[in-house]
């Protein structure tokens, strides 16, 4: 599950577009549904070149945070591909009654997207661990991320 909100800035009162982070229920590694939009060409021909030519490989969805040099916020849903490691484990549940799947270490990362700022183009650097207070992008005050829906 992921949650979701708005950085609000407690000076000038600027507040982001939703962001929306984390993993969803279809964030499980290989899960079929990303698979199909994987090769219906949803995240763009590179993706779907890397899965046709490395059939095993894992794919995962996130919602991921993203900041431009900027100042511009925002969050994207994106998929990962990585080649996939050695098998660490077989048979685990991987939610209460669900499915069984096997676990393997991480691979290498075969394909991460590159997302470009709508305000003016350049890349923009993911946000990992996304902290619950950051710079304001208008007036440089403190930013505080308000907390206002969980998604799935």
């Amino acid at each position: 599950m992921g949650i979701g909100g708005e950085y609000v800035c407690e000076k000038c009162g600027y507040k982001s577009e939703q962001i929306l982070m984390g993993p969803g229920f279809l964030s499980a590694p290989r899960h079929p549904m990303i698979g199909a939009r994987i090769m219906n060409g949803e995240y763009g021909e590179k993706a779907k070149k890397i899965l046709e030519e490395n059939p095993d490989s894992e794919f995962s969805f996130y919602m991921v945070i993203y900041q431009c040099r900027c100042g511009n916020i925002t969050s994207e849903d994106v998929v990962r591909i990585r080649s996939r490691g050695k098998k660490i484990d077989e048979g685990v549940p991987w939610t209460f009654g669900g499915p069984k799947m096997d676990v393997y270490e991480r691979g290498k990362i075969l394909y991460r997207p590159v997302v470009k700022c709508k305000e003016c183009g350049k890349r923009m650097r993911e946000i990992r661990n996304p902290p619950m207070e950051m710079p304001c992008p208008k007036c440089g005050g403190t930013m505080g991320f308000n907390h206002d829906l969980f998604w799935d």
